[in-house]
Protein backbone atom coordinates (compact mmCIF):
# COMPACT_ATOMS: atom_id res chain seq x y z
CA UNK A 1 0.00 0.00 0.00
CA UNK A 2 2.29 2.98 -1.38
CA UNK A 3 1.56 6.09 -1.24
CA UNK A 4 3.09 8.19 -4.52
CA UNK A 5 3.51 11.89 -3.72
CA UNK A 6 4.17 12.85 -7.68
CA UNK A 7 1.52 13.06 -10.51
CA UNK A 8 2.91 12.64 -14.05
CA UNK A 9 2.24 16.06 -15.92
CA UNK A 10 1.85 15.92 -19.60
CA UNK A 11 5.16 17.90 -19.71
CA UNK A 12 7.15 14.84 -19.33
CA UNK A 13 8.54 15.94 -15.67
CA UNK A 14 7.37 15.10 -11.99
CA UNK A 15 5.65 17.15 -10.17
CA UNK A 16 5.85 16.61 -6.27
CA UNK A 17 4.39 19.38 -5.09
CA UNK A 18 0.95 18.87 -5.88
CA UNK A 19 -0.55 16.27 -4.09
CA UNK A 20 -0.36 12.73 -3.04
CA UNK A 21 -2.36 10.02 -4.63
CA UNK A 22 -1.90 6.19 -5.13
CA UNK A 23 -1.43 5.18 -8.33
CA UNK A 24 -3.11 1.62 -8.79
CA UNK A 25 -4.71 1.42 -12.05
CA UNK A 26 -1.25 1.29 -14.27
CA UNK A 27 0.16 -1.68 -12.00
CA UNK A 28 -3.03 -3.37 -12.37
CA UNK A 29 -3.23 -2.64 -16.24
CA UNK A 30 0.39 -3.61 -16.97
CA UNK A 31 0.55 -7.00 -15.18
CA UNK A 32 -3.17 -7.36 -16.14
CA UNK A 33 -2.85 -7.05 -19.79
CA UNK A 34 0.67 -9.09 -19.75
CA UNK A 35 -0.44 -12.10 -17.96
CA UNK A 36 -3.10 -12.21 -21.00
CA UNK A 37 -1.26 -11.16 -23.71
CA UNK A 38 1.70 -13.75 -22.98
CA UNK A 39 -1.01 -16.26 -22.53
CA UNK A 40 -3.17 -15.77 -25.77
CA UNK A 41 0.41 -15.28 -27.58
CA UNK A 42 2.23 -18.80 -26.31
CA UNK A 43 -1.58 -20.51 -26.10
CA UNK A 44 -2.06 -19.98 -29.57
CA UNK A 45 1.53 -20.29 -31.21
CA UNK A 46 2.34 -23.73 -28.52
CA UNK A 47 -0.77 -24.39 -26.72
CA UNK A 48 -2.82 -24.10 -23.46
CA UNK A 49 -0.57 -25.36 -21.43
CA UNK A 50 2.34 -23.58 -22.28
CA UNK A 51 0.64 -20.34 -22.39
CA UNK A 52 -0.94 -20.44 -18.82
CA UNK A 53 2.48 -21.47 -17.48
CA UNK A 54 4.47 -18.76 -19.03
CA UNK A 55 1.03 -16.16 -18.37
CA UNK A 56 1.67 -16.93 -14.78
CA UNK A 57 4.88 -16.94 -14.36
CA UNK A 58 5.83 -13.20 -15.62
CA UNK A 59 3.68 -12.37 -12.70
CA UNK A 60 6.65 -13.27 -10.37
CA UNK A 61 9.17 -11.32 -11.72
CA UNK A 62 11.42 -9.45 -9.85
CA UNK A 63 12.81 -6.76 -12.38
CA UNK A 64 8.37 -5.81 -12.93
CA UNK A 65 7.70 -5.79 -9.53
CA UNK A 66 10.62 -3.62 -8.83
CA UNK A 67 9.64 -0.98 -12.47
CA UNK A 68 6.14 -0.76 -9.99
CA UNK A 69 7.85 -0.10 -6.75
CA UNK A 70 10.48 2.59 -8.72
CA UNK A 71 7.75 4.00 -10.10
CA UNK A 72 8.34 3.25 -13.31
CA UNK A 73 5.12 2.52 -14.18
CA UNK A 74 4.19 3.88 -17.68
CA UNK A 75 7.07 1.61 -18.74
CA UNK A 76 5.70 -1.22 -17.32
CA UNK A 77 2.32 -0.42 -19.08
CA UNK A 78 3.73 -0.05 -22.35
CA UNK A 79 5.37 -3.04 -22.93
CA UNK A 80 3.03 -5.30 -21.43
CA UNK A 81 1.13 -4.59 -24.93
CA UNK A 82 4.07 -6.21 -26.69
CA UNK A 83 2.87 -9.73 -25.70
CA UNK A 84 -0.48 -9.54 -27.23
CA UNK A 85 0.51 -7.14 -30.19
CA UNK A 86 2.64 -9.96 -31.87
CA UNK A 87 -0.62 -12.36 -31.27
CA UNK A 88 -2.77 -10.32 -33.09
CA UNK A 89 -0.25 -9.40 -36.06
CA UNK A 90 0.39 -13.57 -36.20
CA UNK A 91 -3.79 -14.46 -36.22
CA UNK A 92 -3.33 -11.58 -39.22
CA UNK A 93 -1.28 -14.13 -41.21
CA UNK A 94 -2.68 -16.80 -39.93
CA UNK A 95 -6.62 -16.54 -40.64
CA UNK A 96 -6.13 -13.58 -43.18
CA UNK A 97 -8.65 -11.56 -41.36
CA UNK A 98 -7.30 -7.35 -41.53
CA UNK A 99 -9.48 -7.13 -38.28
CA UNK A 100 -6.00 -8.18 -36.46
CA UNK A 101 -4.21 -6.32 -38.32
CA UNK A 102 -6.01 -3.30 -37.28
CA UNK A 103 -6.24 -4.10 -33.87
CA UNK A 104 -1.96 -4.58 -33.33
CA UNK A 105 -1.32 -1.37 -35.02
CA UNK A 106 -4.41 0.57 -32.52
CA UNK A 107 -2.32 -1.48 -29.63
CA UNK A 108 0.97 -0.59 -30.37
CA UNK A 109 -0.03 2.85 -30.99
CA UNK A 110 -2.08 3.48 -27.80
CA UNK A 111 1.02 1.58 -26.26
CA UNK A 112 3.43 4.58 -26.84
CA UNK A 113 1.28 6.47 -25.55
CA UNK A 114 2.22 5.24 -22.26
CA UNK A 115 6.26 5.35 -22.38
CA UNK A 116 8.18 4.80 -26.51
CA UNK A 117 10.19 2.01 -25.78
CA UNK A 118 6.79 -0.24 -26.83
CA UNK A 119 7.12 1.55 -30.16
CA UNK A 120 11.02 0.98 -31.14
CA UNK A 121 10.74 -3.17 -30.15
CA UNK A 122 7.00 -3.14 -31.80
CA UNK A 123 7.45 -2.02 -34.86
CA UNK A 124 10.94 -3.82 -35.28
CA UNK A 125 9.39 -7.11 -34.57
CA UNK A 126 6.38 -6.84 -36.75
CA UNK A 127 8.32 -5.45 -39.47
CA UNK A 128 11.61 -8.03 -39.51
CA UNK A 129 8.25 -10.74 -39.10
CA UNK A 130 6.40 -9.01 -42.45
CA UNK A 131 9.98 -9.22 -44.83
CA UNK A 132 10.00 -12.63 -43.41
CA UNK A 133 7.04 -13.33 -44.73
CA UNK A 134 7.34 -11.83 -47.86
CA UNK A 135 10.63 -13.67 -48.14
CA UNK A 136 9.35 -16.84 -47.45
CA UNK A 137 6.43 -16.86 -49.51
CA UNK A 138 7.48 -14.74 -52.51
CA UNK A 139 4.01 -12.39 -51.74
CA UNK A 140 3.73 -8.95 -50.31
CA UNK A 141 1.54 -10.12 -46.67
CA UNK A 142 -0.11 -6.48 -47.27
CA UNK A 143 -2.89 -5.38 -49.81
CA UNK A 144 -2.95 -1.19 -50.28
CA UNK A 145 -5.88 -0.68 -48.84
CA UNK A 146 -5.42 -2.37 -44.93
CA UNK A 147 -2.07 -0.79 -45.30
CA UNK A 148 -3.48 2.82 -46.05
CA UNK A 149 -6.28 1.93 -42.86
CA UNK A 150 -3.27 0.88 -40.53
CA UNK A 151 -1.71 4.73 -41.20
CA UNK A 152 -4.70 6.37 -41.07
CA UNK A 153 -5.26 4.49 -37.51
CA UNK A 154 -1.57 5.40 -36.23
CA UNK A 155 -1.90 9.18 -37.26
CA UNK A 156 -5.08 9.79 -35.81
CA UNK A 157 -3.79 7.93 -32.36
CA UNK A 158 0.03 9.57 -32.01
CA UNK A 159 0.06 12.73 -34.67
CA UNK A 160 -0.96 14.78 -31.86
CA UNK A 161 1.68 13.63 -29.80
CA UNK A 162 4.62 12.53 -32.09
CA UNK A 163 5.98 16.18 -31.13
CA UNK A 164 6.42 15.19 -26.94
CA UNK A 165 7.07 11.16 -27.98
CA UNK A 166 10.20 11.95 -29.82
CA UNK A 167 11.00 15.07 -27.94
CA UNK A 168 12.68 14.18 -24.63
CA UNK A 169 15.93 15.38 -23.90
CA UNK A 170 18.15 12.54 -22.84
CA UNK A 171 19.91 11.97 -19.13
CA UNK A 172 23.14 11.19 -21.05
CA UNK A 173 24.16 12.16 -24.50
CA UNK A 174 25.18 9.86 -26.93
CA UNK A 175 28.72 9.38 -27.54
CA UNK A 176 30.21 6.54 -30.11
CA UNK A 177 32.81 3.91 -28.80
CA UNK A 178 33.95 0.46 -29.62
CA UNK A 179 31.97 -2.16 -27.45
CA UNK A 180 33.19 -4.23 -24.81
CA UNK A 181 33.46 -7.17 -26.52
CA UNK A 182 32.47 -9.18 -23.27
CA UNK A 183 29.44 -7.67 -22.85
CA UNK A 184 27.53 -9.69 -25.49
CA UNK A 185 28.06 -12.56 -23.68
CA UNK A 186 26.04 -10.72 -20.76
CA UNK A 187 22.14 -9.47 -21.06
CA UNK A 188 22.54 -7.13 -19.48
CA UNK A 189 25.89 -5.95 -19.62
CA UNK A 190 25.50 -2.27 -17.87
CA UNK A 191 26.74 -0.98 -14.49
CA UNK A 192 23.18 -0.86 -12.57
CA UNK A 193 21.29 -1.87 -9.59
CA UNK A 194 21.78 -5.75 -8.89
CA UNK A 195 18.00 -6.22 -10.00
CA UNK A 196 19.33 -5.85 -13.10
CA UNK A 197 21.35 -8.83 -12.96
CA UNK A 198 19.98 -11.61 -14.59
CA UNK A 199 19.41 -13.95 -11.44
CA UNK A 200 17.79 -11.16 -9.46
CA UNK A 201 16.00 -9.63 -12.22
CA UNK A 202 14.43 -12.59 -14.37
CA UNK A 203 14.27 -14.46 -11.12
CA UNK A 204 16.75 -17.51 -11.48
CA UNK A 205 20.02 -18.78 -12.99
CA UNK A 206 17.98 -22.00 -13.25
CA UNK A 207 16.21 -20.45 -15.70
CA UNK A 208 18.79 -20.10 -18.30
CA UNK A 209 19.35 -23.84 -19.50
CA UNK A 210 15.42 -23.82 -20.45
CA UNK A 211 16.11 -20.41 -22.67
CA UNK A 212 18.74 -21.95 -24.60
CA UNK A 213 16.79 -24.97 -24.67
CA UNK A 214 13.91 -23.14 -26.14
CA UNK A 215 15.99 -20.99 -28.51
CA UNK A 216 17.64 -24.54 -29.80
CA UNK A 217 14.20 -25.98 -30.09
CA UNK A 218 12.88 -22.43 -31.88
CA UNK A 219 16.16 -22.61 -34.02
CA UNK A 220 16.09 -26.27 -35.60
CA UNK A 221 12.39 -26.17 -36.16
CA UNK A 222 12.00 -22.38 -37.49
CA UNK A 223 8.01 -22.85 -38.34
CA UNK A 224 6.54 -19.17 -38.97
CA UNK A 225 5.57 -19.06 -35.21
CA UNK A 226 8.91 -19.49 -34.20
CA UNK A 227 10.60 -17.29 -36.06
CA UNK A 228 8.14 -14.63 -34.37
CA UNK A 229 9.57 -15.82 -31.10
CA UNK A 230 13.42 -15.66 -32.15
CA UNK A 231 12.73 -12.59 -33.98
CA UNK A 232 11.47 -10.60 -30.59
CA UNK A 233 14.80 -12.53 -28.89
CA UNK A 234 16.80 -11.02 -31.62
CA UNK A 235 15.52 -7.47 -31.45
CA UNK A 236 15.87 -6.88 -28.00
CA UNK A 237 19.06 -8.89 -27.25
CA UNK A 238 20.04 -6.02 -30.36
CA UNK A 239 18.31 -2.99 -28.52
CA UNK A 240 19.39 -4.12 -24.78
CA UNK A 241 23.86 -4.39 -26.62
CA UNK A 242 22.85 -1.12 -28.47
CA UNK A 243 24.43 0.99 -25.44
CA UNK A 244 27.95 -1.41 -25.61
CA UNK A 245 28.08 1.22 -28.89
CA UNK A 246 26.89 4.05 -26.85
CA UNK A 247 23.52 4.45 -28.14
CA UNK A 248 21.07 5.08 -25.74
CA UNK A 249 23.47 3.76 -23.01
CA UNK A 250 21.36 5.82 -20.12
CA UNK A 251 17.92 4.29 -20.94
CA UNK A 252 18.77 0.62 -21.45
CA UNK A 253 17.85 0.47 -18.04
CA UNK A 254 14.20 0.88 -19.33
CA UNK A 255 14.51 -1.55 -22.73
CA UNK A 256 15.65 -4.56 -19.70
CA UNK A 257 12.06 -4.46 -18.47
CA UNK A 258 11.32 -5.80 -21.67
CA UNK A 259 13.34 -9.41 -20.83
CA UNK A 260 10.90 -10.86 -18.44
CA UNK A 261 8.12 -11.99 -20.75
CA UNK A 262 10.50 -12.27 -23.57
CA UNK A 263 12.29 -14.80 -21.40
CA UNK A 264 10.21 -16.39 -19.30
CA UNK A 265 8.35 -17.52 -22.91
CA UNK A 266 11.28 -18.99 -24.16
CA UNK A 267 12.41 -21.07 -21.12
CA UNK A 268 8.43 -22.35 -21.46
CA UNK A 269 8.67 -23.18 -25.21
Amino acid sequence: DLAIPQTWKGTGVWDESRFEYKNYFLPILGVVVLCIGVFLLIGELYGYFPGIVAGVAVIFSPLLIQSYLWGQRTILASLSFLPVIFYCFYKYFEEKKQAYLFLSVILLSASSLFHIQSFFIGVSVLSLYAVYIFLKYKKFPFSITPVLVCVLIFLVILLPFLYDLFNHKQETQDAFHFPRMSGFLEWYPYEKSPIYEFQNGVGSVYLLPFVFAGLLFLYKRKEDKDVLILLWFVVVYIILHAGLFGVMEGRMDRFAKASNPLLYSVAVI
